[in-house]
């Protein structure tokens, strides 16, 4: 996915892309597919020495493969902030803010929003089983009940003490609801964008039409795909010289069989699954924000705009006028805005935002 407009300096960019060694192994993978060489002694049993946001740390760690018997331990890549060098470890502090991108995003298709979002918190990206080319969990079993538990399980290898922010984007959204509504300990507050209560006609054969290109192992053709129904016709004519670049980093950062997993087992409109949407808003107790695009073919703003209504008392949506389902992109400040607006209100007023 296109990296939005970011005011991160090639010094900040390059720490966001040099590991620091801390106690434990790291495998580190570069937005470009290079690989570096890494050890097999988990990180999970060390602690690691968190440094300042503009010395973000590009690792993996290693956490139980819960799809597998007898659960060996897998790589997952994380990007950690670690605590704001302003005021660390005081009250003040938030918690930390968990990002989950959607099927094809990467930990570098969040760089322009790395700066904004740690100022005043600790800022963790990882990437799921099957987003990227580092992690190693297997692929047979992809649906969103297993991503909840790998979620947990990031959660505890990363020793993170209590409950975290959860802002998830389309598929990551999917994943941080799930969360939410069955590990409500977990979370303090949840941000989804780009989710809807169902998918309508268009959306159903936009899936559809990535699971066909993926089934054939035509990656670009989904990247392509892509392109052309998550963003909007105006993003599209300003950019549209850039397309090609963008369609080149999906391919290069991303798997056929990762996304095919991914498209071909988190997604169910049976309304009586248990992992659907609608069945897991009720137990969701965590204040919400929904944010969304009037120009969203993958997830309709109607559809949005039920999904609010259907939580706990009405949750509060926005929607982003002349921007397609990558309104995080398009309308990256505005966006932004509402995300640290929402998460730094007291008490009591976030549900109001």
């Amino acid at each position: 996915m296109p990296r939005p407009h970011s005011r991160l300096s090639a010094h900040s960019l390059f720490c966001l892309l040099t590991v620091v060694r801390a106690a434990g192994a790291f495998r580190l993978v570069s937005p470009w597919g290079r690989r570096y060489p890494h050890s097999t002694r988990p990180i999970a049993t060390a602690t690691p020495t968190f440094v300042s946001a503009s010395k973000a740390r590009d690792f993996t760690i290693q956490i139980p493969d819960v799809s597998l018997l007898g659960e060996p331990l897998r790589h997952v890549r994380v990007l950690d902030t670690g605590l704001p060098s302003s005021n660390p470890g005081t009250a003040s502090v938030p918690p930390p803010l968990v990002l989950i991108g959607g099927t094809a995003q990467t930990i570098a298709s969040w760089v322009g929003h790395i700066q904004g979002l740690s100022r005043k918190r600790r800022l963790i990206v990882y990437e799921t089983r099957g987003q990227g080319r580092t992690t190693d969990l297997d692929l047979s079993d992809a649906s969103l009940a297993v991503h909840v538990e790998d979620f947990c399980r990031v959660h505890a290898a990363l020793k993170i003490e209590g409950p975290v922010d959860l802002c998830g984007f389309s598929f990551g959204g999917r994943v941080s609801l799930g969360v939410a509504a069955l590990h409500p300990g977990l979370v303090r507050r949840l941000v989804l964008t780009g989710v809807p209560a169902e998918r309508d006609a268009v959306g159903r054969l936009i899936i559809k039409s990535w699971r066909a290109a993926l089934d054939r192992g035509m990656l670009q053709e989904f990247a392509w795909n892509s392109m052309l129904h998550c963003h909007g016709a105006a993003f599209l004519s300003k950019y549209e010289s850039k397309i090609p670049e963008w369609v080149a980093f999906v391919e290069s950062a991303n798997t056929v069989a990762g996304l095919r997993a991914i498209v071909a087992r988190s997604h169910t409109s049976d309304v009586e699954d248990p992992y659907h949407t609608l069945q897991l808003v009720p137990r969701i107790e965590a204040p919400t924000l929904l944010l969304g695009a009037l120009e969203d073919k993958v997830a309709s703003a109607l559809e949005i705009k039920r999904l609010a209504e259907a939580g706990r008392q009405g949750w509060p949506v926005h929607f982003f006028p002349g921007a397609g389902h990558n309104c995080m992109f398009e309308a990256a400040v505005q966006w932004r805005e509402m995300v640290v607006a929402f998460l730094d209100a007291e008490e009591g007023e976030g549900e109001r935002v």
